[in-house]
């Protein structure tokens, strides 16, 4: 939880295509199971349900009327809102995701561990003796492992497992202001806290720098300003607090779940979307190690490495 999963609130929002049925797909599978997953997980972790996307640009009430017509959400997941029935964003239109959820990353993190025995090591690199598998870390080696799982972000290219990715930087904004009544994105976002809100996020590739930086507030504050002007005029820029962090990303920009060796696996390339994906792509991984059936429709599977590449009849 170190990465941007240390935010201080993050929106689990599925990506929203308009062209291609197995993206729709994969994002809608993840969404319904992701947002299952955390009510049944913590639900202390979760600050408000409901974002409202937004569009900026006229051909995006094309492409919204578009996904409103596919059938791979339910049908109670999206509804159009029209200029004025937004709460924050008077302004503009879009879709209502109503199931969508503004979460609090470090609860959750800390409900997945409670009482998983954990060893906080940085893994240098791995083996295979016979049929087992060898970790190698800066304290000393772990064996007799059947697999591993690469899911460690940005540590990926330390480990030489990242060639066809690519890391983006991105840094956040907390503002201890009044917050909004309900979440919103729009290429930006707003996710609402108690006592404040999170904005941002920049969106920098090939940078793994996590320093805070001046001219990155900066930006966030103009992209908030695209959406809700009268907030961000009232908001001092010395008083937010800022952090970021990376991404790890794929050049389709589609996530990345399936075995690279024998007996290692990567769980990665989840851009933005990662409270989104990861539950999901968790479940089809570990049916993959245990040669189970996908939990994934079959028209999503196509998009993974290593499984299923056959078009569905």
């Amino acid at each position: 939880g170190e990465g941007a999963s240390g935010n201080p609130a993050a929106l689990v929002t599925p990506r929203l295509d308009a062209g291609n049925p197995a993206v729709s797909t994969l994002f809608a599978d993840a969404f319904a199971y992701a947002t299952e997953f955390y009510r049944r997980l913590c639900p202390d972790a979760i600050v408000s349900t409901g974002v409202d996307h937004a569009g900026l640009q006229p051909r995006d009430a094309a492409r919204f009327a578009k996904i409103l017509a596919q059938d791979v959400f339910a049908r109670s997941d999206l509804t159009p809102f029209q200029a004025g029935e937004a709460p924050d964003l008077p302004d503009l239109s879009g879709l209502r995701l109503n199931a969508a959820l503004c979460v609090r990353p470090t609860l959750i993190t800390q409900a997945l561990l409670a009482g998983q025995p954990v060893t906080a090591q940085t893994v240098t690199g791995w083996r295979r003796d016979g049929e087992n598998l060898t970790l190698r870390t800066e304290a000393g080696e772990y064996a007799g492992y059947d697999a591993v799982v690469l899911a460690c972000g940005a540590g990926l290219f330390d480990l030489g497992q990242g060639d066809d990715l690519r890391p983006v930087r991105g840094q956040v904004e907390y503002a201890q202001e009044h917050a909004p009544q309900r979440a919103a994105s729009w290429g930006g976002y707003v996710a609402p806290l108690e006592g404040g809100f999170v904005f941002g996020a920049t969106h920098d590739r090939d940078d793994r720098d996590a320093d805070a930086r001046d001219e990155d507030r900066q930006r966030n504050l103009e992209t908030l300003a695209k959406a809700m002007p009268e907030r961000a005029a009232h908001i001092n820029p010395d008083a937010l607090t800022s952090r970021a962090a990376i991404r790890v990303a794929s050049r389709d920009h589609l996530p990345r779940a399936h075995e690279v060796e024998a007996g290692v696996w990567r769980l990665t390339a989840l851009g933005g979307r990662g409270f989104c994906l990861a539950p999901l792509l968790a479940a089809e991984l570990i049916a993959a190690l245990r040669s189970a059936s996908s939990p994934l429709q079959r028209i999503a599977k196509t998009l993974l490495p290593d499984r299923d590449t056959k078009s569905p009849s």
